[in-house]
């Protein structure tokens, strides 16, 4: 993502937590966990927190004057996509649009300890519990006043992040939706995730709120390092929502120890201010890191199980097939085909027997349609959860394949009766 220069960061080693009563200060921290914040309506402080101010955005730019946080012509407040940053007035390109201190933010490096890489969501979401637990007045780490009061502000609360952040939601949703992709991925964070717990603490189950803080770290954090990789949860800037492409790019000053976020383009008045999570990314990819779909993506994705990739597919004949009945069709604008067949279980060789080949068709033709009914009976009864709203892309291009795998077994029929 963005270059960090020569900047060396402290990562959240195993040595800060472990040692004497690592087990009970994890079990502390994540039951002192906020179970529930103000929801996006909320406009006002809770009386703890000490501030009196009416609106988010007032709420917003306070928080940032007192933690030496700039912000520029930018406001804070509700879109199409939710709570989010939107244009005063006109930017021009290359405008400063928000700088936060590198000290404010929760930061894990990759280094050399390769075991700690692989588990950084679980190493950055106890940093995330430590950071959001109960305020530290007499501490002089400004994150030990910060963090409590932005958390219980403008970070979902464990009941908002399992309705919305797929990380943090029931298995059986997950499973409902029989997306292997978005299954295989979210079972092995739960899975490091738990193994790490364990072998901390010797308990089995993950407290929900080290799952609602891995959540928050999965679906908030930006990278700052093409060579090595910074993972940073920014305040403020963690506002800005998706858009391919958007309008705001990231960049860390390593020497003044800032992070600035400037407009890429003009931006109008009142235009929401945007930056690209991962550019070219399909729905179900969206969907999975972080909670939302984007409104008319063009690109397409389908995932195929352990049996329906058993099905191979000549791909000499498919193409055949292809100029033969889709004449014209055009890899550039029908995103949806492609995907379709950049899934299908083709055989590189080329050595699939006709007949061979007619039957798998058959059978992956129908693995699909079940599939597909699955899904449809499964949002029917209201069993899915917030994954219903992945349903209709996803049903879109199941039954798409479906049609395109049936007509090519047609054709493979009436190829081997002319033989």
């Amino acid at each position: 993502m963005w270059n960090c220069g020569g900047l060396r960061l402290r990562s959240l080693a195993l040595s800060a937590i472990a040692g004497a009563g690592t087990a009970t200060w994890i079990g502390n921290i994540a039951a002192a966990a906020p179970k529930a914040g103000p929801s996006v309506e909320d406009k006002h402080f809770s009386a703890e927190s000490n501030y009196s101010v009416n609106t988010d955005n007032d709420t917003f730019h306070k928080l940032a004057v007192q933690n030496d946080v700039k912000i520029g012509p930018v406001s804070l407040r509700q879109g199409q996509n939710g709570r989010g940053l939107f244009a005063d007035s006109a930017i021009s390109e290359g405008t400063l649009l928000i700088r936060v201190p590198l000290d404010l933010c929760l930061i894990h490096q990759h280094g050399d300890d390769k075991t700690q890489d692989r588990d950084w969501p679980f190493w950055l979401a106890t940093r995330v519990l430590r950071e959001t637990s109960a305020t530290d007045e007499a501490s002089a780490d400004s994150r030990a006043k910060f963090w409590p009061v932005y958390s219980k502000l403008f970070l979902p609360s464990i009941e908002e992040a399992t309705a919305t952040i797929p990380a943090a939601m029931p298995l059986p949703w997950i499973e409902k939706f029989r997306h292997w992709g978005i299954m295989q991925q979210l079972y092995i964070y739960r899975m490091q995730s738990q193994k790490k717990f364990k072998e901390i603490t010797g308990k089995d189950t993950v407290p929900e709120a080290l799952t609602w803080a891995q959540s928050l770290v999965l679906s908030r954090c930006f990278g700052l390092s093409k060579n090595r990789g910074t993972i940073t949860l920014i305040p403020f800037i963690d506002m800005l929502n998706h858009a391919d492409p958007g309008n705001t790019k990231l960049r860390l000053d390593a020497d003044r120890r800032q992070v600035y976020a400037y407009a890429s383009k003009d931006i109008g008045p009142g235009e929401e201010i945007c930056t690209c999570y991962t550019d070219k990314a399909p729905n179900a990819l969206l969907f999975m890191k972080f909670g939302f779909v984007a409104k008319n993506n063009p690109n397409w994705s389908i995932l195929m199980g352990a049996s329906e990739r058993k099905n191979l597919i000549n791909p000499n004949r498919l193409m055949e097939f292809l100029d033969e009945t889709t004449p014209g069709w055009d890899r550039r604008s029908d995103k949806q085909l492609v995907a379709i067949l950049d899934a299908l279980p083709v055989d590189e060789v080329g050595n699939v027997p006709l007949e061979v080949e007619t039957s798998g068709m058959g059978k992956l033709s129908e693995l699909l349609h079940r599939r597909a009914q699955r899904i449809r009976q499964d949002v029917a009864e209201g069993e899915m959860g917030p994954l219903h709203v992945l349903a209709d892309e996803t049903l879109s291009i199941l039954d798409r394949a479906t049609t395109t795998i049936a007509a090519y077994k047609a054709w493979l029929e009436k190829t081997a009766s002319a033989k």
